[in-house]
């Protein structure tokens, strides 16, 4: 039986490589996120300080998601390609730096119940997992890409005349950004766990001097807490009283994760 998230991803390498069109691609896409209500999450540790956590308050309030340079994830290998031998390195040393330059990514997952999730990135079960509704995310309006991570073995080759304008000391055509890009959705298969989904935007000149840039996310439609949430640090009641008057105006619903007794499993009630 077909591995529905592995055929998304061999369409979505077809879609960056121009074997099939945007549209085909588009509604591929759509009909995986269909099968999952259109849902995407996002993990985060707010409560680890009174900055993060009032950062974690805006983002509530305004909808906007910090969108990060590659060079600030955790994988060194984020952004990484493949090249000829008979390359410089000084080239791939270039096209990095300018790939972390140009790009912000903003990293979320499809599931809200992974225990590696929650350890890893909601602080072993202390955090937040944020539920976005992409029902009606428009790439195009937002002036993004768009897609699923790819895991593959091996890293992306850059092309050969993206290499050539390279030594040249040229900027970066908005086609070869492109093909660059498909580094950014590309990673060791040591990740799937993550069933990642990223958004990639473009950063203009006059923004790169900050590794972040706000992006306007899709609408929020649920924050739920880690199991161990209150048990981290004093003063949980205020905290889950602001959340209230933070999220029900905006008809965001709060759900208090639970360990399962029985099973090494996530309660979602």
């Amino acid at each position: 039986m077909t591995d529905p998230r592995k055929q998304l991803e061999d369409v979505t390498f077809q879609w960056f490589d121009d074997d099939i069109s945007d549209n085909e691609y588009t509604e591929f896409a759509n009909k995986y996120l269909t099968s999952r209500n259109f849902r995407l999450y996002k993990y985060q540790n707010p409560f680890v300080s009174l900055e993060s956590l009032n950062r974690f308050y805006d983002q509530l309030k305004t909808n906007n998601l910090s969108l990060c340079a590659p060079s600030t994830f955790n994988d060194p290998f984020d952004g990484q390609f493949t090249v000829p031998d008979w390359v410089d390195p000084q080239a791939l040393y270039w096209m990095r730096n300018a790939t972390d330059e140009i790009w912000r990514i903003g990293c979320l997952t499809e599931r809200n119940n992974s225990l590696l999730m929650w350890a890893h990135y909601g602080a072993s079960h202390r955090g937040v997992c944020i539920e976005y509704d992409f029902s009606n995310f428009s790439a195009i309006e937002s002036r993004c890409m768009f897609a699923p991570v790819m895991y593959r073995n091996s890293c992306p080759e850059v092309p050969e005349s993206v290499i050539a304008k390279s030594y040249k000391g040229q900027g970066i055509p908005t086609e070869d950004q492109n093909q660059l890009s498909k580094g950014l959705f590309t990673k060791s298969p040591d990740w799937k766990y993550e069933y990642e989904w990223r958004i990639v935007k473009y950063c203009s000149k006059d923004k790169r001097i900050s590794k972040y840039l706000p992006f306007e996310m899709p609408p929020i439609r649920k924050i739920y807490l880690g199991a161990e949430w209150r048990a981290s640090f004093d003063g949980a009641d205020w905290i889950y009283h602001d959340l209230c008057e933070i999220c029900e105006p905006r008809g965001i619903d709060i759900i208090e994760t639970h360990l399962n007794a029985k099973s090494y499993t996530v309660d979602i009630l």
